[in-house]
């Protein structure tokens, strides 16, 4: 026996019908030619179903988050825990005079008067931080 092509590995992904519903399946195999001519295909397939579901539910939310965030009357920004900026609404971008990429990366503390404005809104996040709700 001998490969066709060395390292050669077709890659195959694709949805199954099958008696439970659709699965995901991702073929991987690498050609041998026999001595006889014939040609015999080792490899293995994996059901990648559960990577495709989550893959489409992560997007759909990505959807949903950026329809809220561009369709809201009201200033919205996401943060870390820590209070960098990870997304910003137009409205956001349009109250502050900013565009909203210049929002990302951030610490919300350019858009408090001052630094002590700033730290007060610790107490703020401690109460999200443990389940709870704030009203400013």
């Amino acid at each position: 026996m001998r490969l066709l092509t060395p390292f050669l590995v077709s890659a195959w992904r694709g949805r199954l019908l099958t008696r439970n519903g659709t699965r995901w399946i991702q073929a991987d195999a690498t050609p041998e030619c026999l001595a006889d001519g014939d040609i015999i295909w080792s490899g293995a397939e994996t059901d990648i179903t559960d990577q495709i579901r989550a893959k489409e539910t992560e997007e759909r939310l990505n959807r949903l988050r950026r329809a809220l965030l561009d369709n809201s009357a009201f200033g919205i920004l996401l943060t870390t825990q820590q209070r960098t900026i990870i997304e910003a609404s137009q409205r956001m971008a349009e109250m502050f005079g900013y565009a909203s990429e210049e929002f990302i990366g951030r610490t919300t503390e350019f858009l408090h008067l001052d630094a002590h404005t700033y730290d007060s809104f610790s107490a703020y996040y401690d109460s999200l931080k443990k389940g709870g709700r704030v009203s400013v």
